[in-house]
């Protein structure tokens, strides 16, 4: 049994333990029975039930307590969420949701905070699945479907200021979607590049900020939790409420309905009918919260299929009608759009080449006539004309992009990179607006200088910087002193995180702390070693507790991406930088982490006594933060989040039987440690 799953167990028999407690009648009467009127006044106890309705180990159980005349629910919690959820109870039936309006929540009767213990009414009428079961799409469940849309459009407009925010990370609901993949390719691995696929496709569809409204959520909004009588809807379970994107709650319900229709008897027309009805009703009320909609229903599709994956195989016929079902909804939030590795000129015309393409191309661009007409150009100096070049290849690794230097005749160097994507035009105009800003061969600071963006070729020439490269004197054996190189390489990340320059879309959280990566890898260290399955998934919902603490509002810079010591080049007091084409604005911490992860990474594999790098560490954290202290508070968990990518990383290459494996993987648990100590 997996760590997770026995601290479900453990929970749920404390849980049960404290149950009895509750169900006494004892409790009941000093507890209970005061804040109902109606009861107290009662002398027939005979027919007074106590029951326990839920306990599943979730950290709460469901009570319930029936009287004469009334019933009544109860709440028991482990956590902060009972008077989360109380708080919210009570504001929203005071605030548009109470007893007389047709949009309503429970009647909260009261909170025992030493006892975590949330009391409230019951919700009346029946279900929304049950009507959808009974009824189908009768005008019964439409003006249902209806009513449900608009308590959750007034729920989205609700003034809630003391709900907490749900970070990032958890809003895309990765986590629990990698659970799920990863549990489906240990189980049959032969299916692995299919989950892989699919995830790319809906990484394709990740929120972005700017299209994130945040608004009070639900975040189990579901027709079991929709209880309707006549016109009035009442909505129950509210322990999830927080500022969210309202997309998911949309696309959760809307799920919900197809899945237990099409579960229930293949009905698939009912249930789009239900669903368009509800989405009709609330595009009408509440149409610019719903700019993340495909990304959450192709989610919640993906999620449906890799539960049906993870328990029959690819073969299984019992799988097939549901992998159909899921796996086409899934394509419906693509319509025409065609993701393309290939880049958009501005006029729409595809630009560049493939990846497949790349060693193809790469003849092109050593042409003479080629290095004549487009490269030649941009040299230093007047006399250029047949001047011989010899060209290399520095770098083809798979990445989409191909790096090539030419060295001409007059002693001139000049580097050029082809691109399959946008980060041709992102790069040169990062390099553009820097080099403008001072980050020159006049500055202490530097870049390379770029020279031409070729728009038809997807092609960035620029010049060479001089120095030497810092990661090749890491082991003492180079020409600088590493630690005062990692010093300066510190001087000038400070130096460009206060830069003003702003070129790129803002990433997300998710984005910048690599969770998508994060999950392929633990998807395919899963496929590779099923019989590891617990240890790993017992590690993501490590990442993912500590990723929960992740603080909000965080400062922003302009980042390079991947800030590499072997991207930094040292020429006497000079400092360069290559390789910025994933530069974009995000919080500089992700920079400082990234740099610290890959020098101690490379440290302990030529060098483990780490001595050498523990100081490199301590002269590059101390002189960054000493220029740029609001990083610090995000740093440990980049760095953490980092580890957690190189971990499941290792763990598919490196088996059990490896001798390497035990030092790898303390490596990797202690530093996780040093990055959280940070915190304290």
């Amino acid at each position: 049994m997996s760590a997770r799953a026995l601290d479900r167990a453990e929970k749920r028999d404390k849980l049960m333990q404290r149950a009895a407690k509750f169900l006494d009648s004892d409790f009941v009467l000093r507890n209970i029975v005061p804040r109902l009127p109606e009861v107290a006044r009662q002398s027939d106890r005979s027919n007074w039930f106590s029951s326990v309705v839920r306990a599943k180990g979730t950290g709460r159980i469901t009570l319930r307590y029936d009287f004469s005349d009334s019933t009544i629910y109860a709440k028991v919690y482990t956590d902060a969420l009972g008077l989360h959820s109380y708080k919210a109870l009570e504001a929203m039936w005071t605030d548009g949701f109470g007893k007389h309006a047709s949009l309503r929540v429970p009647e909260p009767l009261g909170f025992i905070p030493d006892e975590k213990f949330l009391l409230m009414r019951r919700a009346e009428g029946m279900p929304l699945a049950e009507m959808l079961f009974k009824e189908g799409a009768s005008a019964a469940t439409l003006r249902a479907a209806r009513a449900a849309a608009r308590w959750l459009a007034q729920l989205h407009a609700s003034d809630m200021p003391f709900i907490q925010t749900e970070p990032a990370c958890e809003r895309i609901k990765l986590f629990k979607l990698s659970d799920m993949m990863s549990k489906a390719a240990a189980a049959y691995p032969e299916q692995c590049s299919l989950l892989l696929e699919l995830l790319q496709k809906i990484r394709a569809l990740a929120p972005t900020e700017q299209s994130t409204v945040l608004v009070p959520t639900h975040g189990q909004y579901t027709p079991a939790n929709v209880y309707m009588s006549g016109s009035d809807a009442s909505v129950i379970d509210l322990d999830r409420i927080c500022l969210s994107d309202a997309s998911k709650d949309v696309a959760m319900f809307v799920h919900r309905v197809r899945s237990l229709l099409f579960k229930d008897a293949d009905d698939t027309t009912n249930a789009d009918l239900i669903a368009r009805e509800f989405l009709d009703e609330y595009k009408k009320l509440a149409p610019q919260n719903l700019g993340n909609l495909r990304y959450y229903t192709a989610l919640y599709a993906l999620k449906g299929f890799a539960k049906i994956a993870k328990d029959r195989g690819p073969n299984d016929p019992l799988r097939k009608r549901l992998e159909f079902f899921y796996l086409s909804t899934l394509e419906g939030c693509f319509g025409s759009d065609k993701k393309n590795v290939i880049a958009i000129a501005d006029d729409g015309t595809s630009i560049g080449t493939s990846k497949e393409e790349l060693g193809k191309w790469a003849c092109t661009f050593q042409d003479s006539d080629f290095i004549g007409k487009f490269v030649t150009p941009t040299l230093n100096g007047h006399s250029r004309a047949g001047m011989e070049c010899m060209t290399t290849v520095v770098q083809n690794t798979g990445t989409g992009r191909l790096t090539l230097r030419y060295d001409f005749q007059n002693g001139q160097t000049l580097y050029a990179k082809l691109y399959t994507d946008e980060l041709g035009a992102h790069s040169y105009r990062v390099m553009k607006e820097l080099w403008d800003q001072g980050f020159n061969r006049s500055s202490r600071f530097q870049i390379p200088e770029p020279l031409a963006f070729l728009r038809e070729h997807n092609f960035v020439v620029m010049r060479g910087v001089a120095g030497h490269q810092l990661n090749k004197s890491l082991n003492g054996d180079g020409p600088l002193d590493y630690v005062a190189g990692c010093r300066d390489a510190a001087r000038w990340l400070a130096a460009f995180h206060r830069a003003s320059l702003r070129v790129g879309e803002q990433e997300a959280d998710w984005d910048s702390l690599k969770i998508f990566r994060v999950a392929v890898r633990l998807i395919k260290a899963a496929a590779t070693r099923p019989e590891e399955k617990s240890a790993l998934l017992d590690y993501m919902h490590g990442l993912k507790a500590r990723v929960k603490e992740f603080p909000m509002d965080g400062p922003i810079a302009q980042t390079h991406g991947r800030y590499h010591h072997e991207h930094v080049f040292i020429n006497g007091d000079e400092v360069a930088i290559i390789d910025l084409d994933r530069s974009r604005p995000t919080n500089p911490a992700k920079d400082v982490a990234e740099f610290v992860r890959v020098l101690r990474m490379s440290a302990f594999r030529s060098h483990p006594d780490m001595k050498r790098a523990d100081e490199a560490t301590n002269a590059f954290l101390e002189e960054y933060l000493a220029q740029v202290p609001e990083a610090a508070a995000s740093l440990p968990y980049y760095w953490s989040a980092f580890l957690w990518l190189s971990l499941f990383g290792f763990m598919k290459k490196v088996g059990p039987e490896d001798p390497r494996r035990a030092k790898l993987m303390d490596f990797h648990l202690r530093e996780m440690d040093r990055a959280m100590g940070m915190k304290s």
